[in-house]
């Protein structure tokens, strides 16, 4: 049922937009940072996935991860950004 539950949270689509602020759905964090709850601002929305060409296993868990959204993260009044899967993350609600 976790699964199931978890493919369905991946799998629901969102609307996002320049500037927006989103967090990690439940469970469905897969990077070490951001921490999850924690907000970030979406800076871009890639017109297309990008994949990281570093990452040539398919053991890996990143292995043609489609990177669409791009993050910036608050760290010690700077924002870091990083490209990550826009369907692990949704909007903040007000």
């Amino acid at each position: 049922m976790k699964l199931g539950d978890l493919f369905q949270r991946l799998d629901a689509p969102n609307s996002f937009a320049k500037g927006q602020i989103i967090t990690w759905k439940l469970d469905l964090r897969n990077r070490h940072s951001p921490e999850h709850g924690e907000p970030v601002v979406l800076t871009a929305v890639l017109p297309t996935p990008v994949f990281d060409a570093s990452v040539v296993s398919a053991a890996s868990p990143y292995f043609q991860e489609p990177l669409t959204l791009v993050i910036g993260v608050f760290r010690e009044d700077d924002i870091p950004e990083f490209p990550v899967d826009g369907r692990r993350f949704e909007p903040v609600s007000d």
